[in-house]
């Protein structure tokens, strides 16, 4: 077993890679919050900017009930399509979803799904299934082509909210991070209660929108 100085030299090491897998994690959560969590602290993420209802709130100091325009766009399954998401009806679903995003040649370029949706539009294309470049999946995704430009991806465990998927217009969504705040180390600082050194990892940054109309969500 390693001693002294390299004890020390291991152990600092693994913390710090722990320190960045806890940040890599609370970051893909924040990604998909609505903001509210860590006491009002989280990142205003997905589930702000693509609501699952879009005719409440106010999102980036607008406020959705009075400006309709300001909404993203919806597709409830029970609801709008009449049963839950399934396998004989996703792509249907998403279809729907998707026409109501194109604008143009505007459309959505990336749609990412839970577990379970993406499952079902597994299932929907095993007959003629089509995968994307082997570039995609050396970044550690699972996709598939749904239209020309635009991928289905799954992001499994990862904040995501169960049954949803997401069709996004990345044109108009921005990651905002605070250039003196971006996965930067503070001091250190020592504990009272024991003999050892902290060093804080800080992140300040926010998913930003500037065209909710462009964003839709399929839930349920």
């Amino acid at each position: 077993n390693a001693q002294g100085k390299n004890a020390l030299f291991n152990l600092a090491k693994t913390s710090f890679d722990n320190g960045m897998r806890t940040m890599k994690n609370n970051t893909s959560t924040g990604v998909y919050s609505d903001g509210t969590g860590s006491a009002g602290l989280q990142f205003t993420g997905l589930q702000a900017a693509v609501a699952d209802d879009p005719t409440t709130g106010t999102y980036g100091g607008i406020n959705s009930a009075t400006y309709s325009w300001w909404r993203n766009i919806v597709y409830d399954a029970t609801t709008d399509g009449g049963a839950a998401t399934s396998a004989t009806n996703i792509r249907l679903y998403m279809n729907k979803l998707y026409n109501q995003l194109t604008r143009g040649d505007e459309a959505p370029d990336i749609i990412v799904q839970d577990l379970n949706h993406f499952s079902f539009f597994e299932d929907a294309l095993q007959t003629n299934q089509r995968f994307t470049s082997d570039q995609k999946g050396a970044l550690g995704f699972n996709s598939y082509s749904f239209r020309p430009g635009t991928e289905v991806f799954l992001d499994n465990d990862s904040g995501i909210p169960a049954s949803h998927t997401y069709m996004l217009n990345t044109d108009y969504l921005f990651w905002e991070v605070h250039k003196d705040a971006n996965m930067e180390m503070l001091p250190v600082r020592e504990p009272v209660n024991q003999d050892a050194e902290l060093i804080p990892l800080i992140l300040q940054a926010n998913l930003t929108c500037s065209n909710r109309s462009m964003q839709g969500v399929l839930k349920e």
